[in-house]
């Protein structure tokens, strides 16, 4: 039971890290386009609709219009776009010894993108 406890919480804490990394680099990737004069790009989560409330506990606001709704749909493709390449790094690793490397941080980033987005955009 320990040990499930420590698994759950490690799982949190990361969980909480990649989020609150995506929602800064969002933020840094906006305001550089302000800075440049260059609209905003369309970051889907936006980092607006991504809230860290003080106790780590993370939400997202849900979509209440059509194109809210666009865009939760569109997070889901991309996590399973996200979920193939993590399939396709994996037999690259096996195709190409030399690679494997940076092929797992392929993987890696992969699966940061599909465990923020499951836990971000929960299936209905």
């Amino acid at each position: 039971m320990r040990d499930a406890h420590k698994r759950r919480k490690a799982e949190m804490i990361e969980h909480l890290e990649n989020c609150m990394e995506y929602k800064n680099g969002a933020e840094n990737a906006i305001a550089r386009a302000r800075r440049l004069g260059e609209p905003a790009p369309e970051i889907i989560p936006h980092p607006d609709d991504i809230v860290i409330a003080s106790d780590g506990t993370i939400s997202f606001v849900k979509p209440s219009s059509q194109p809210h709704n666009t865009a939760w749909y569109e997070a889901r493709k991309r996590m399973a776009d996200a979920n193939e390449e993590i399939a396709e790094s994996r037999k690259d690793a096996l195709r190409r010894p030399a690679l494997a490397r940076f092929y797992h941080y392929e993987i890696a980033y992969a699966r940061r993108i599909t465990a923020m987005t499951e836990y971000t955009f929960p299936t209905r």
